[in-house]
């Protein structure tokens, strides 16, 4: 700033000037100090400037190294007679936050070089950081995540309100969380030199790249909106198409030997009344089964006269039900199934009985019993301990050699949970062992019966027919596509990562083609 001073003064006629007189410019005090000011507020200092000569002294020019922040006001006079003073007010006017320090030049008649006045003063202010304002998250593993903090935080000296936050991405894989349950609702204040947290999250299900923006406005004067820019790239190290055909109807037979003890009154009642939730089971995994359930020491299985040994698809469900209460009850349920008149805690004697040759061949009790193109699976159902005379290894060998492929035996067992049994029912060892060796199942017989059955029959179905299919490799669940004869399908299916499988809600029809596309889960950090 510059201010310039004009003087004037009447004509007279002059008068000898005395050689030695001259004025002398003195300013009081010779250092302003505003101290500390909010921005957006105004403070003056007076400023005496003061004439220790012994002639007049005229005020020429008040000039200010920089005016930013820093005005200063003519002076009440700009002649000054020896002895005298007049006054100009400084004024500090701070726009932001931080210090400031200029002079004021006195200019003048006193013959010295302008007299300079030293000025400063502290402005406060709200000054907002964000940090980091832009940012390359690099490279992610699909499948993984990656969580930036971003740090908003008031380096200025007065308090920072922050009014509006505002977020754009080019991808629903990288989001923004303002995190209000620690911060609250907006607006949020910030005191000088406090911080509050948002973040940054990216979770690629593809390996493409997303950009992001984030807008903070606040209060701050010098920067009132702030723009941050973010990008990051998901990567994959490999895409897998695995494919699975669903089986068409396969023949299965399946034989059930029943502990008769007197023990197993109650669960043989429990069996009967569940038995229609295990036909439903194998109807609704498309089985082409038989089904028979064993009792009599001898092997036979006991059905009305002209009837077969086993319940298959073609009969009526009263007729399976009626037959089934015939197998369970030994032609008698009277007098209450599972009386205890047997003693059977032999499941593989019954089924040794049941499937030898006199039996099955034509005019055997069981004939029929045994298909030469069915898997074979048997299941023992007892409340103790397998009790036959022969270890779980010979009868396991023995029914390996009625198939022509191992492959097509199973064994599963309905008993008490190994290795500590469970509600009374003993640890059904012996037979759980056999189901270890033929990739079989134990299910609880403490259990719901509805519910042992159901599982039952999905076990008999095996996994591709109950719409269940292991994937190849380990995939980062969120990239999975599934296709259905061609068909992309997003709901009735759920990825297992126990199992590594993807499992349907529903049976898949005999025949579908079933697709599974992914990519395969990076190594997270």
């Amino acid at each position: 700033m510059l201010l310039v001073l004009l003087a004037c003064r009447p004509a007279a006629t002059p008068e000898p000037l005395d050689q030695a007189a001259e004025p002398l410019l003195n300013a009081s005090p010779a250092w302003l100090d505003f101290g500390s000011v909010p921005a957006g507020e105004t403070v003056g200092r007076t400023l005496e400037l003061a004439n220790l000569g012994d002639a007049d002294l005229h005020l020429l020019k008040l000039e200010l190294d920089s005016d930013a922040w820093f005005s200063v006001s003519a002076p009440d006079a700009v002649v000054v007679p020896p002895e005298q003073a007049t006054r100009v007010v400084v004024a500090f006017s701070p726009a932001s936050d931080g210090g400031y320090s200029t002079h004021l030049w006195v200019h003048s008649d006193d013959g010295d070089p302008p007299l300079g006045v030293a000025l400063s003063g502290v402005g406060r202010a709200p000054v907002l950081d964000l940090s980091p304002r832009d940012q390359d998250l690099g490279s992610v593993g699909v499948g993984c995540r990656e969580d930036q903090p971003i740090t908003l935080s008031n380096h200025g000296g007065e308090p920072l309100t922050v009014t509006h936050l505002e977020f754009a991405s080019s991808s629903d894989e990288l989001t923004f969380t303002a995190d209000t349950d620690s911060n609250g609702p907006l607006p949020w204040t910030l005191v000088p030199n406090e911080s509050a947290e948002v973040w940054l999250s990216y979770e690629p299900t593809t390996d493409t790249a997303a950009m992001a923006s984030l807008v903070v406005e606040s209060d701050d004067p010098t920067a009132p909106s702030v723009l941050a820019s973010y990008n990051a790239q998901g990567s994959a190290d490999a895409w897998v198409t695995d494919s699975f055909d669903v089986p068409q109807a396969q023949a299965v037979d399946v034989v059930l030997a029943l502990d008769w003890s007197a023990s197993m009154l109650d669960e043989t009642a429990d069996l009967l009344a569940s038995f229609e939730v295990l036909l439903d089971g194998l109807d609704d995994n498309g089985m082409d089964y038989q089904l028979a359930t064993v009792v009599e020491d001898d092997g036979c299985v006991v059905v009305p006269s002209g009837q077969p040994a086993f319940i298959d698809a073609s009969q009526s469900r009263s007729q399976q039900l009626d037959n089934a209460s015939w197998m369970i009850c030994a032609g008698d349920s009277s007098s209450g199934c599972g009386s205890g008149a047997r003693n059977s805690e032999r499941a593989f004697m019954l089924l040794e009985a049941a499937l030898r040759g006199e039996n099955t061949d034509a005019g055997g009790c069981n004939q029929g019993l045994v298909r030469e193109d069915a898997d074979l699976v048997l299941v023992g159902i007892s409340d103790e301990p397998e009790q036959s005379v022969n270890p779980y290894t010979y009868y396991v060998v023995l029914f390996q050699s009625m198939k022509s492929s191992s492959s097509q035996l199973v064994m599963h067992a309905v008993g008490g949970d190994y290795p500590t049994g469970c509600d009374g029912a003993q640890a059904y060892t012996g037979f759980f062992e056999a189901t270890v060796a033929t990739g079989g199942q134990l299910f609880s017989i403490c259990e719901d019966w509805d519910d042992t059955l159901g599982h039952l029959a999905n076990a008999v179905g095996g996994s591709p027919r109950m719409g269940s299919f292991e994937l190849s490799e380990v995939p980062a669940p969120a990239t999975l596509a599934l296709s259905v004869d061609g068909v992309g399908i997003d709901d009735g299916w759920a990825y297992s990562e126990v199992d590594n499988t993807v499992d349907f809600s529903e049976p898949l029809a005999p025949g579908a083609s079933v697709l599974a596309r992914y990519a395969v889960a990076a190594s997270c950090p």
